[in-house]
């Protein structure tokens, strides 16, 4: 949490982080939902995927575009 908080206030405008931390810091990724930066990218690790990023890419079209169209 604090090393997001950090780069959020160092000015980082995009953070990537793997699926199985986001799980463990769900509030603060909500929170940076909320902010125009830093963008919050969740990526798999090399066991695979959770789906919780590809869940999330989906959730932001449908935000911004009224449907799913993927």
């Amino acid at each position: 949490r604090s090393i997001i908080r950090h780069l959020a206030e160092e000015g980082y405008g995009i953070i990537y982080l793997t699926e199985t931390l986001a799980k463990e810091l769900e509030e603060t990724i909500a929170f940076y939902d909320t902010q125009v930066t830093p963008a919050i990218i969740l990526i798999p690790t090399h066991n695979g995927s959770l789906g919780i990023g590809k869940r999330r890419i989906h959730q932001n079209v449908e935000k911004a575009v009224g449907q799913n169209i993927l």
